[in-house]
């Protein structure tokens, strides 16, 4: 059961990071873009906004469909469509194709990073489901560290391209990985806690670095009920009378 546990956050924690990367991918090597495809950087910048709005909608509106698939069917899908908008990318001509690349894979983005946070917590041992997801979201502080740097060599020695290339690839290889996940695992289902798309959209994987669960994440249990406090005169009242 633990080697499972950890078998399955090191999914997890690999899916975030993936998508995560291609957050910050695109910064380092925007110089290397522009001159590519003959545009300025201001304008070649235009493509990571189209990822910041495709995980919006993302998570505005599919995610609430995934009840449907369930979380790790969701997961597989989501990092499929990312791999295929990688290739896309990396195979761009011009700025147009860049950006449709970017916006599945911002759509893509929003689809696995619920996945991965209701999957962290339905999977972990009894009693370690917060552990689990603070491992899980730790997929950001890698992705963070490493896209950076790595990326801007890899641009600089071979071709921007080959970073698009790369996460493909990787993506692919965790998609592989993820078919090893527990097949019955529960769909994502709705928590009222909060307004559910409000929740989703404050989770944007663009809007911050290190994205909590959204709403339908949390798990909280039902509050329970507590019995009111006897009033001071109901005490008085029972107390017995001295004769």
């Amino acid at each position: 059961m633990a080697d499972n546990s950890r078998f399955h956050s090191v999914i997890l924690i690999g899916s975030v990071g993936i998508v995560g990367s291609n957050t910050f991918l695109l910064a380092p090597i925007l110089t290397n873009v522009a001159n590519s495809l003959e545009v300025t950087t201001a304008i070649a910048a235009r493509a990571a906004a189209m990822g910041g709005i495709g995980a919006a909608i993302s998570a505005l509106v599919l995610t609430p469909l995934l009840d449907r698939f369930g979380a790790e069917r969701a997961l597989r899908l989501g990092l499929m469509i990312f791999a295929l908008a990688m290739f896309i990318c990396a195979a761009s001509p011009n700025l147009a194709i860049l950006s449709i690349g970017q916006a599945f894979g911002g759509a893509a983005t929003g689809v696995v990073l619920p996945c991965c946070y209701a999957l962290a917590t339905t999977l972990a041992p009894k009693g370690k489901e917060a552990s689990m997801l603070g491992r899980v979201i730790g997929g950001w502080s890698l992705s963070m560290i490493l896209t950076v740097p790595v990326s801007a060599l890899i641009a600089d020695a071979l071709s921007w391209r080959v970073d698009y290339m790369i996460m493909g690839i990787l993506a692919l290889a965790v998609w592989q990985a993820a078919r090893r996940l527990p097949a019955d695992a529960p769909a994502i289902t709705a928590n009222p806690v909060f307004p559910k798309n409000l929740a989703l959209f404050v989770n944007c994987p663009f809007s911050c670095c290190s994205p909590l669960p959204s709403g339908s994440m949390w798990h909280l249990p039902a509050p329970t009920p507590s019995s009111p406090k006897p009033h001071a005169s109901s005490l008085a009242s029972r107390r017995p009378r001295r004769r």
